[in-house]
């Protein structure tokens, strides 16, 4: 090779061993360091089911244990430390300016209130289900990214915030919480499809959801909830419905109405017309009524399988830790 050549080939390497250099140098945002820091420091990080890194110098941060950055390792995009071993609070978030998904599901010593998340503009999943959280839910007005929050088990209290300016939000949970006062009105949110404010003590009707005839699941179980049951007929997409342990009025038929509903749960707290109606669709069935510890009395009718189902506690698949980056 003449020399030109390998000394042009020699600069090229050194050029390019440089550039991968400096690339793994790269550190995400000072302000997110400090951030993803106060979240370990604050939530007991050295008790960690895994911990490893955590507390590893500048540019190292898209290697810890949860967190994935962007494709230049500059700015944390994913927060997933579900079933962690968390004990203590969750600090404020802002300085995870580009967070897109936040999940620390399952972590029963996390307590306190949750921090806010308006200023968290790019974020799309915040999932905090199964701890001991307490306080209310903060504002989410303007997540323009938002598709999903899941805030189901823990201990809020107080009422939902209006929900509007969410034109991504698909799915909205906050069962099993404390949560009072009225359910609002979801007419503003055409994409949410699963719904679930199930195990409160809400008050209010049917009548919210009469804009919404694609949605599928309503699950409104456990609440103080009271009005006509005929509603149902404005939401005709509906497959699934959890009504029991309220006080509504009025006919089942209305739910036999609905061309795609397969699964409704009810329960002794209906009318006693809506409860003949039923144990005759029961006796149809030939089935037992089953009865879980956790609803008493409860009975139901699947019309897809031709029995009586059953309602226990949704399983939550959710302790996988972050294994790829997200661009």
């Amino acid at each position: 090779m003449p020399l030109t050549s390998r000394f042009v080939t020699l600069i090229f390497g050194f050029a390019l061993c440089a550039l991968l250099a400096n690339h793994a140098a790269l550190a995400v945002d000072a302000g997110e360091r400090a951030t993803l820091r106060q979240l370990y420091t604050s939530a007991s990080g050295n008790k960690w089911n895994d911990h490893e890194g955590w507390n590893a110098p500048p540019s190292s941060e898209c290697d810890w244990p949860g967190v994935c950055c962007d494709v230049d390792r500059t700015h944390g995009l994913l927060v997933r430390l579900n079933h962690t071993g968390f004990e203590g609070t969750l600090p404020a978030l802002d300085g995870l300016q580009h967070l897109q998904t936040f999940e620390v599901a399952e972590n029963p010593g996390l307590q306190r209130p949750i921090p806010r998340v308006l200023g968290l503009h790019e974020l799309q999943v915040f999932d905090v289900t199964d701890n001991a959280l307490a306080g209310g839910i903060p504002e989410l007005d303007g997540l323009l990214h938002l598709e999903r929050i899941s805030l189901s088990q823990n201990h809020l209290n107080g009422g939902v915030p209006t929900l509007r300016n969410l034109p991504a939000l698909t799915e909205f949970a906050a069962s099993e919480n404390a949560l009072t006062g009225t359910i609002p009105s979801f007419a503003q949110l055409p994409r949410l499809r699963p719904r679930s404010v199930d195990g409160n003590a809400m008050s209010g009707t049917l009548q919210e959801w009469h804009d919404l005839p694609e949605l599928p699941l309503l699950s409104l179980a456990f609440n103080q909830l009271d009005g006509d049951l005929g509603l149902v007929r404005e939401l005709p997409g509906l497959e699934y419905v959890r009504l029991f342990n309220n006080q509504f009025s009025g006919d089942l038929g209305a739910l036999r109405d609905l061309p795609t509903l397969h699964t409704a749960e009810l329960d002794n707290h209906m009318p006693e017309r809506v409860q003949q109606a039923q144990l005759q669709t029961r006796r149809r069935l030939g089935r037992r009524d089953k009865r879980p510890a956790m609803v008493s009395p409860l009975r139901a009718f699947d019309r897809r399988s031709g029995g009586v189902v059953s309602v226990g506690r949704r399983a939550i698949d959710a302790r996988h830790l972050c294994r790829e980056n997200r661009a």
